[in-house]
């Protein structure tokens, strides 16, 4: 069931229409729709989510990268160990 999340939704969309690519951030804690929200929203849209929860520092890294290669169909051994590397690698992409 998705109920009352219409602020959100306008919020998200609003951002997307936006000229340039952006960065959204959603937390909150456990069991109050985050993912189902994401879900709703990006239905018929082309997007890259990274999603994490508790882990290494390197698996961390090890994982946001295999998602971004996998939507970018990308094949390298880059290593990225920080959140700059990562940034900068996503915005280095071509769609």
């Amino acid at each position: 069931m998705f109920l009352n999340r219409n602020n959100e939704l306008r919020l998200l969309q609003s951002d997307f229409e936006k000229p340039r690519a952006t960065i959204n951030f959603i937390f909150g804690r456990r069991k109050v729709g985050k993912t189902t929200l994401l879900n709703k929203y990006t239905e018929n849209k082309k997007t890259l989510q990274l999603s994490s929860f508790e882990m290494t520092k390197d698996l961390f890294f090890k994982n946001q990268k295999k998602r971004i290669d996998e939507y970018f169909n990308l094949d390298n051994k880059i290593l990225i160990t920080t959140i700059n590397e990562l940034f900068k690698y996503i915005s280095d992409q071509k769609i």
